[in-house]
């Protein structure tokens, strides 16, 4: 049955405040107490906020308005939505709100008015006793509903973690500065669910975004014939501290209204990882060693006993059991993810009679010397319960017509265009633009199609374009998809 507006207004009253307070009441019914440092709880109808003890510092006159308020067409709502005032007022310890709803269960999501454009963001919500339940740090407008209207549908997810895996070898200066220069635009487009910068709100903003950095420099072990290559273990995967952010994680969070530029700024300083990194790039395992908890190398890999990953370590705080995970490479070199340290050097004969800048080509398929793509499909798989919430991404060595769709890559057209190929000169580049060459990316087109095909999304594009544009808009289209709660 389709509700005209004063239909709904009425049925929104019935469940979220008594058909008795309608039948007395304008269509919006308020209610107001001073709360002070103690704390305490407001009611109005059915729709509960508990304050907690310490929250105030002092007492405060706290009024809620409930109202069937119009917003962006992109929502469906399940309630109505509930107006505070003081608006923007900053709570120490966050609120719980608690708001009866109709409407599937599954799908029932808590959307909070964010700093960024003032654009509804998707918060973690869960359901208790008929009510969605949420938190609030700000007192703003609240509501619950869904933005999700195709045929298969989830709770919208509003966390995004993303790890970003910059090649930080003597080729990679002007890739690492158009991945700054570019950033931004992805930031705040997450920020304000505005997808195309029209200032029209096109999905749930974020309520939240974790982002680290770590380089593709993993060392080289005890011994090295490149003199970027460091003996011991280089970056290993932990995160690289930037101005404001010592732990290496950088946030963003739709409560703050500083947060975003502030975001910003950690992730470009940290970004600019400089070109004194190794030359044999292994951002596969660095990926691995960043987001792992338990033993990510065996003992044999770039020759550390017992080396673990950093996920509840050094690098502890980056991701969340509930988020979206992105893992994002930036490289345009092949990954050389070794498993015997030997490979670097110039010791074993095994592979010392080949020259250095075609180890990885020569061994690639030789897993006693380079880690295999199963490894990381299953590992890096692992990392998220729903394939649905781990993103893929890399702008990376394939040619720039291999793949004409970045978010529907063609793998077996991938495949095709990536057979090495080498002449007098030595190893021949995949690809070429103003800014050099790259190599065949055989190993993460790899890894993607693995992933891919366990239902993870995927994003590939060249480092030979122009510009990151697509990378990034990939992301955005992937990211912005579980936001609203699509599983399509």
């Amino acid at each position: 049955m389709k509700l005209n507006r004063s239909s709904r207004v009425g049925l929104f009253c019935a469940l979220a405040l008594g058909v008795s307070a309608c039948q007395t009441s304008a269509p919006g019914v308020s209610e107001g107490a001073l709360i002070g440092p103690e704390g305490g709880t407001l009611r109005v109808g059915s729709v509960e906020v508990v304050i907690p003890a310490g929250a105030l510092s002092a007492p405060t006159d706290i009024q809620i308005d409930v109202s069937p308020s119009v917003v962006s067409g992109i929502f469906t709502l399940y309630s109505p939505v509930v107006h505070f005032e003081p608006a923007g007022l900053v709570l120490a310890v966050p609120a719980e709100i608690r708001i009866p709803f109709a409407g599937d269960a599954r799908l029932a999501s808590a959307f909070v008015r964010g700093t960024e454009r003032e654009a509804f963001a998707a918060f973690p919500t869960s359901i208790e006793a008929g009510r969605a339940v949420t938190r609030i740090s700000v007192l703003n407008s609240v509501f619950i509903g869904t933005a999700c209207g195709g045929e298969c549908c989830d709770a919208a997810n509003g966390e995004l973690d993303v790890l970003l895996v910059v090649d930080n070898s003597g080729s990679m200066r002007e890739e690492q500065a158009l991945l700054v220069r570019e950033f931004p635009r992805l930031a705040r487009a997450l920020a304000s669910g505005d997808r195309d910068g029209d200032g029209v709100q096109d999905f749930p903003a974020l309520g939240s975004v974790h982002l680290g950095v770590t380089s593709t420099d993993l060392g080289s072990g005890a011994e090295t014939n490149v003199r970027t290559c460091e003996t011991g273990f280089g970056q290993d995967g932990i995160l690289i501290a930037s101005a404001g952010s010592a732990s290496g994680v950088a946030t963003y969070n739709a409560e703050d209204p500083a947060s975003l530029e502030r975001f910003v700024a950690q992730v470009s300083s940290a970004a600019v990882l400089g070109t004194e990194g190794c030359g044999y790039e292994q951002p596969l395992e660095a990926s691995l060693l960043a987001l792992s908890s338990a033993a990510a190398s065996p003992a044999s890999a770039v020759g550390y006993e017992g080396r673990v990953g950093h996920a509840l370590g050094a690098n502890a705080g980056l991701v969340r059991d509930s988020s979206m995970l992105a893992i994002v490479y930036v490289t345009d070199e092949n990954d050389m993810s070794v498993a015997d340290a030997a490979l670097l050097g110039n010791t074993d004969p095994r592979f010392s009679s080949v020259p250095a800048n075609l180890r990885g080509h020569t061994f690639e398929s030789d897993a006693s010397a380079i880690l295999p793509i199963s490894r990381y499909v299953s590992n890096l798989g692992a990392l998220r319960a729903d394939p649905r919430d781990l993103i893929f991404a890399a702008v990376t060595g394939i040619p720039m017509d291999a793949s004409a769709e970045a978010t529907r890559p063609d793998f077996a057209a991938l495949r095709a265009s990536l057979s090495t190929r080498i002449d007098e000169r030595g190893l021949l580049p995949v690809c070429s633009s103003a800014n050099g060459v790259a190599h065949a990316s055989r190993r993460i087109v790899g890894v993607a199609e693995g992933l891919d095909a366990r239902g993870a999304s995927t994003v590939l594009t060249s480092i030979c374009e122009a510009d990151f544009q697509r990378l990034l808009d990939g992301i955005l289209a992937q990211a912005a998809a579980r936001a609203g709660g699509s599983c399509e």
